[in-house]
């Protein structure tokens, strides 16, 4: 009985204690990534605004992809997939340029014949 009652009063002083001990922990992890980034800013200014500026660029582009997928996700899809063959073709078409780099040239001014013709 009694060790309930003493456990029923301890845990909330323990749970307190805990968060109060978590949040002091973050906090100085916070102020110390805060002190790095402070000092990094003053030491190279352009560099962290050039920095901050491709995050701001970066950031939009992704909240722009972001509503595009969402708003057309089959053309999207479509896109990506046509994105991903036309890559693929692309690397067999260099191997084969740099395996067989005559044969390559005369296949190009053939073609070029051709639609000449």
């Amino acid at each position: 009985m009694l060790n309930g009652q003493l456990t029923h009063l301890l845990n909330p002083l323990l749970n307190h204690q805990l968060n109060y001990l978590l949040k002091h922990q973050q906090r100085r992890q916070l102020n110390h990534q805060l002190k790095h980034l402070l000092k990094y800013q003053l030491k190279h200014p352009l560099r962290h605004m050039l920095n901050h500026l491709q995050n701001n660029l970066l950031n939009r582009q992704l909240k722009r992809l972001q509503k595009y997928q969402l708003k057309h996700p089959l053309r999207h899809m479509l896109k990506h997939q046509q994105r991903r063959q036309l890559n693929h073709q692309l690397k067999r078409l260099q191997k084969y340029q740099l395996k067989h780099p005559l044969r390559h040239m005369l296949n190009h001014l053939q073609n070029s014949l051709l639609k000449h013709q």
